[in-house]
């Protein structure tokens, strides 16, 4: 965890939530330019977003929280990079994010990765979402609770036509992380898959970029101190 002190500003910091370090490394790299934050690693799914959000928020309230990470894009018209966002409880960080080129969308958070089009389509049905994850529903929920702004900034990192090329639910482990060794197996009996996945991690490296710009253009404002008048 890295972060500017507050108390050099005065301001509280601005609570920035990944699930893990690959979808927070580019914005770590920005933040000496994004005024007061600090990013919290929450490991994958709701119940370890719970765990680590309570911690933290139990030592220190934030200004505002942000969900931030990939999402599943549900709705076709959502292709890898977009960043879509719901400012419902957080209008502060609208503007920064309209001008950031974030699309707002309605989200769903489900306990599981969806890796299938047949799964993403049969979401979007049930629910209208336009995109996925797996931990901003509950974060929010938290914030409410404590009365906190919480806003929702994501990245599409796989498309509502696109299925990912392993099923990575068979690879976390009881702690929710990746379990590299099984994954490597699979990738062995399987290697036709290596290709695809190549190709994901390059797409999700470059949506994680654009992630951590947008984020900054929409932090900078919120948090930096008043100007001489």
């Amino acid at each position: 965890m890295r972060d500017i002190p507050a108390a050099a500003t005065g301001l509280r910091p601005i609570l920035v939530t990944f699930a893990v370090p690959q979808e927070a490394n580019p914005f770590r790299r920005m933040l000496p330019n994004t005024g007061p934050a600090r990013v919290l690693i929450t490991g994958i799914g709701p119940e370890r977003a719970r765990r680590a959000l309570e911690v933290s928020l139990r030592d220190s309230l934030p200004a505002a929280v942000i969900s931030g990470g990939f999402a599943g894009g549900l709705d076709p018209e959502l292709l890898p990079g977009q960043v879509v966002c719901d400012t419902t409880d957080a209008p502060q960080f609208e503007r920064g994010l309209r001008e950031s080129g974030a699309r707002p969308a309605r989200f769903c958070s489900v306990p599981r990765i969806l890796t299938t089009v047949t799964e993403k389509a049969a979401l979007r049905n049930q629910t209208g979402a336009q995109a996925v994850d797996m931990e901003s529903e509950l974060i929010r929920q938290l914030c409410r609770e404590r009365q906190l702004p919480c806003g929702i900034v994501r990245v599409i990192s796989d498309a509502a036509n696109q299925s990912l090329p392993l099923d990575f639910n068979l690879f976390l482990d009881r702690d929710g992380d990746l379990a590299w060794g099984r994954l490597l197996l699979a990738l062995a009996r399987r290697p036709g898959r290596i290709g695809p996945l190549i190709r994901l991690l390059a797409t999700t490296r470059a949506a994680a970029r654009r992630l951590a710009a947008v984020l900054a253009g929409c932090i900078t404002p919120v948090a930096a101190p008043p100007g001489p008048r």
